[in-house]
């Protein structure tokens, strides 16, 4: 069965597509939502006042997004829901990929309704996003391919918006389980819910969710995981080793090696890096609770069986890996002597992973969380969230919350034009006007995605070189803005035309 992904919905279809069902309490409500977010699709990245060309329109839009009745969960819970039924069972790998990104109003006067982001700095206000992407991989990769795992992106199965409580440093031992950081992941996992039968979610998170309470709900529900190790967790009685890197050190090197595409980072350009691998099956112990924790929980507090993929890229002076420095057990794993551009990973993986080819799986799917990564900027510098001029802290939030699915289809368009560069251009959603427009901007004929992303890449500032590659998010992004604004000179103009010719008539 074809799966839809958010590139596809033609634009002139995609607000209705996903807000058309926002319970909002009003149907004036729900056709206004509808009306802003197709406005905010033409024009993405200003402010209401510059997407409206008159006070009137803007006025009406701000006062949607300060309305006590629109709530984030309001406006896109219906999309949550629909993305979340339409997750395939019959087999497929589908990965959950999650992340939590400070949306951070810094500098700005106190803003009712926010509170302190930031690393201990109480001047910085804003509130936590916590997300998850949906997202199915696109097809069997050999693993001497170098290319980064391409996939088509179903939409957004989850988002929590958090306030941070204002508890000293002291006695945050003691906050409470649902207020903490940490419990944004199980609520993640309760909010999607079991794995229904014939489905493979793979939860995909970074180090933020290496806690034995999150690893214990997404087995409880079904899921699989591929988390990154922030700690060098002690491991239950029975076995010969004590801790993860005990085990670790007993496990021999794969003979094979395999490459790994990395994307460029500030002060690091893209590159290819070629992966050691070696894995140790491991039963991570159960922390200490008392009694009233664990009746709390609700969970069966056992210890959690999965394998420690270890993956360090190889360096060019040296055949082996550097010898490892000692670890205190319970503590965060700590970094190597290594150059700081040696990358290494050290991944929990559910189940057992018995064989080269599935640790380069495991490595693959984590290597996605790029995607989650490119949602959030996207989110932040290309429809500017934290430029945002609101006053107050849920109006910031609804309006978050509308330009989220926006931002993730622009995302969606650059991993189509990877997975299927030779389709039809009209399967990327775009409009007869807009692919005419890209074919007479670039004096190209846009026939396949491929020529459709480059065109739209161009309009962005791509140079569009045999040696550039394909563009990138962000350069997508200013591509899709200036389309649109052609778009919408095209459309003032036949409307414009339309009404003297009929005054004239």
């Amino acid at each position: 069965m074809a799966i839809l992904s958010l590139s596809q919905i033609p634009p002139d279809q995609f607000a209705e597509h996903i807000f058309a069902g926002a319970p909002l309490g009003d149907k004036r409500r729900t056709r206004r939502a509808v009306a802003v977010a197709s406005q905010m699709l033409l024009t993405p990245g200003v402010s209401f006042s510059a997407m409206y060309s008159s006070w009137g329109q803007s006025k009406a839009a701000y006062r949607l997004m300060s309305n006590g009745a629109v709530s984030p969960e309001g406006l896109v819970g219906g999309h949550f829901e629909r993305v979340r039924r339409a997750l395939p069972c019959d087999g497929r790998v589908v990965l959950l990929i999650e992340d939590t990104s400070e949306i951070d109003y810094t500098f700005r006067a106190p803003i009712e309704g926010l509170s302190r982001v930031g690393p201990g700095n109480v001047d910085h206000q804003g509130f936590l996003l916590h997300s998850v992407i949906a997202a199915v991989p696109g097809g069997e990769m050999s693993t001497a391919a170098a290319e980064r795992q391409s996939v088509r992106i179903l939409g957004l199965a989850h988002q929590e918006y958090f306030l941070r409580s204002p508890v000293p440093v002291a006695k945050r031992a003691v906050q409470a389980h649902e207020d903490r950081e940490s419990a944004l992941f199980e609520r993640s996992t309760t909010a999607i819910g079991r794995a229904p039968q014939g489905s493979r979610l793979v939860r995909v998170a970074d180090r933020g969710a290496d806690i034995y309470l999150v690893l214990a709900r997404y087995q409880a529900a079904g899921h699989q995981f591929v988390v990154r190790a922030k700690f060098n967790r002690q491991l239950a009685k029975g076995a010969e080793a004590t801790t993860i890197s005990e085990a670790l050190e007993g496990a021999p090197w794969c003979a094979q090696t395999f490459d790994l595409a990395l994307r460029a980072r500030p002060g690091q350009g893209a590159r290819v890096a070629t992966m050691q691998v070696r894995m140790a099956p491991v039963r991570l112990a159960v922390p200490r609770f008392n009694k009233e924790a664990r009746e709390r929980l609700g969970l069966p507090l056992e210890p959690i069986e999965c394998t420690v993929v270890h993956l360090l890229e190889h360096e060019a002076t040296a055949a082996e890996p550097t010898a490892e420095p000692e670890r205190r057990r319970g503590t965060k794993l700590a970094k190597r002597s290594m150059p700081s551009a040696r990358l290494e990973w050290k991944l929990l993986v559910s189940g057992p992973v018995e064989d080269f080819d599935q640790a380069v799986t495991a490595a693959r799917h984590y290597a996605t969380r790029w995607i989650i990564e490119e949602f959030h900027r996207t989110l932040k510098e290309g429809m500017g969230a934290e430029r945002l001029q609101m006053e107050t802290g849920q109006a910031l939030m609804n309006t978050v919350a509308m330009m989220s699915p926006l931002a993730l289809r622009v995302v969606d368009l650059r991993e189509h034009s990877r997975l299927e560069p030779q389709s039809p251009a009209a399967g990327l959603g775009l409009t007869p006007l807009e692919l005419e427009l890209l074919s007479g901007a670039t004096n190209h004929p846009i026939k396949t995605v491929e020529d459709a992303a480059k065109a739209i890449g161009k309009l962005g500032g791509h140079v569009g070189r045999k040696s550039d590659g394909m563009p990138g998010v962000k350069t997508l992004f200013l591509g899709l803005r200036k389309l649109q604004s052609m778009v919408e000179a095209i459309i003032i103009y036949e409307s414009r035309r339309s009404r003297e010719s009929n005054r004239s008539g």
